[in-house]
């Protein structure tokens, strides 16, 4: 008998989603911008609540009833449906450990595709998500305030233009900006508002020298997918690592696999000066 499978759920399967060797975990890149982790025995029922059914169900029944006629093994209804639902079932898991296997991951977001998915490479794959539209205060607002915090902080428009140029550009070599500022001056009140917008991730340097060596963090790609900028918050020296922050950051999420995400604007924040960056002829060269 005949069995109709539904392409597109098979190819939605095949492009969204990766298996792991090291983790013995699936990957999936979901329709809500979320990458999901799976274990062995559930994965095959959880892609197709994601994506849909393999197999048109009404198929699925009728060729079990017409070769219930026929089987000579002692089998139920049910469990001969689950034996010819296998077959298609164990064709995807392998295609899937064998063809779709990748130990490294990383994130990208489009901020025009209208839809997430994955591109592919020998040694990694990229999970790309669709940008979600800011959530901002419905309030109207007052141009007085607005008036007031231009005042108070005249570059804010050139610093505004400079964070959305940087999620546009292709190369965000020179994206870096120190705002140097007394003590109770507002960079928290600044910042705390990027970071409701979910557009700010903050960092500390030590944190960022163990991305770059490889070790652990209690961080993860989720962090940083819709972030236009990258904190570093009252920092007080520069080391190497921070002139490595350019367009990207690996970084070793404890228990999952290694990730690379992107970078854009990169805000540091000091209440003091910071030797390495000023001495006594001003900015260093």
């Amino acid at each position: 008998p005949d069995m109709t499978i539904n392409p597109d759920v098979v190819e939605r399967i095949i492009t969204r989603s990766f298996w792991s060797g090291t983790k013995s975990k699936l990957f999936v890149l979901t329709d809500q911008n979320v990458i999901n982790m799976y274990s062995n025995d559930d994965m095959f029922d959880l892609l197709q609540e994601h994506f849909g059914r393999v197999w048109i169900s009404d198929d699925v029944t009728n060729a079990c009833k017409i070769i219930d006629k026929f089987a000579t093994a002692d089998l139920t209804y049910k469990q001969l449906a689950k034996e010819v639902i296998a077959i298609g079932k164990q064709t995807l898991i392998f295609h899937l450990k064998m063809m779709n296997q990748r130990e490294r991951l990383d994130v990208q977001v489009d901020m025009f595709a209208d839809k997430p998915r994955m591109k592919w490479s020998p040694e990694k794959v990229t999970a790309v998500m669709v940008w979600d539209e800011l959530v901002v205060p419905t309030t109207e607002p007052d141009p007085i305030v607005i008036n007031d915090y231009k005042t108070h902080f005249p570059m804010i428009d050139d610093l505004l233009d400079q964070i959305v140029a940087s999620r546009f550009a292709s190369n965000r070599k020179n994206f870096y900006m120190w705002l140097q500022c007394d003590s109770d001056w507002g960079k928290g009140l600044f910042t705390g508002i990027l970071a409701e917008l979910g557009i700010l991730t903050e960092l500390s340097v030590k944190e960022c020298e163990k991305a770059f060596d490889g070790e652990p963090l209690a961080r993860d790609a989720s962090e940083f997918t819709r972030a236009f900028i990258l904190l570093f918050d009252e920092f007080k020296t520069v080391k190497s690592e921070l002139k490595q922050l350019e367009d990207s950051l690996p970084i070793s999420p404890k228990n999952q696999l290694r990730q690379t995400v992107q970078l854009f604007t990169k805000l540091f924040t000091s209440a003091d000066g910071v030797e390495s960056l000023a001495g006594e002829n001003g900015v260093e060269d």
